[in-house]
């Protein structure tokens, strides 16, 4: 087994290193190994980031206020689907009968904090905040990566 070296090297704010334990069980017995290679980069964003700079732009939060503002009949429902086709974030606006309450969906807008299938008011206003983020006078949109937060995305760079 290699010993990993440490790096001195400063990793972005946008990524995140996984590291990961792989238990095989061919046979019956149990062998573990780790997955290489280690860490694991992977770069997290935003869903609502379809340029992946870092930054929510006006352009990419009315997105987000398309797919709040889905209705079925005249019933604001804010949801959506996993797009079939090609769209800009990936998502489709759906319009599910107004009793179906939440979707399981292969994945997740990331301003859907309770994974519902629908982007409610509280949520939109979530991202309206990270857009609102500024630097000085200057709105930026930045946004980083924070495990800590409802929807693992704190404002500022």
């Amino acid at each position: 087994m290699k010993k990993r070296q440490s790096s001195t090297k400063k990793k972005s704010s946008k990524t995140q290193a996984l590291v990961a334990i792989v238990t095989v069980n061919p046979g019956g017995t149990a062998t573990p190994f780790l997955a290489q290679p280690d860490p694991l980069n992977l770069a997290v964003r935003h869903a609502a980031d379809t340029d992946r700079d870092g930054k929510i732009s006006l352009f990419e939060l009315t997105r987000v206020i398309e797919l709040y503002n889905v209705r079925t009949g005249t019933t604001r429902t804010g949801r959506y689907a996993v797009a079939t086709g090609p769209t800009e974030d990936g998502f489709a606006t759906d319009v599910r009968a107004v009793g179906d309450v939440s979707a399981t969906l292969a994945h997740y807008h990331a301003a859907d904090t309770n994974r519902d299938g629908r982007v409610a008011l509280v949520e939109l206003t979530r991202m309206i905040e990270l857009f609102n983020t500024r630097s000085g006078t200057a709105r930026t949109g930045a946004y980083r990566v924070s495990a800590g937060s409802e929807d693992g995305f704190a404002p500022g760079p």
